[in-house]
């Protein structure tokens, strides 16, 4: 990762397999061990199309990590909740697991 670094994605999540949710991330910040800024744009099989901008932090905590992620220009109250309660919980659950070698549900 490096400022103005892109980092395109193709989630396993979608219709199928061969229709994936397409992310596309610029890191506009890399400080680390601190903080990431990003501006993302995601795009459904559909052709419907969001950017983003997302703002993470890393905090020492008690000698744990405190991730706090913000993440703005959503055009709708409705789509910012799914991020704020679907979206995000699951891409930290996946992480997680990733990082502790724990399978998924």
């Amino acid at each position: 990762m490096r400022p103005a670094g892109r980092r395109p994605l193709g989630h396993r999540l979608g219709p199928s397999r061969q229709e994936l949710y397409r992310e596309t991330n610029v890191f506009e910040v890399v400080d680390r061990p601190r903080r990431l800024v990003m501006a993302t744009t995601s795009s459904t099989p559909d052709g419907f199309t969001l950017d983003t901008r997302t703002e993470v932090t890393f905090q020492e905590h008690g000698g744990r990590t405190r991730m706090t992620v913000v993440q703005s220009g959503f055009p709708t109250p409705e789509l910012r909740d799914y991020f704020r309660t679907t979206a995000w919980p699951g891409a930290l659950e996946a992480l997680h697991a990733y990082l502790t070698k724990e399978a998924l549900p």
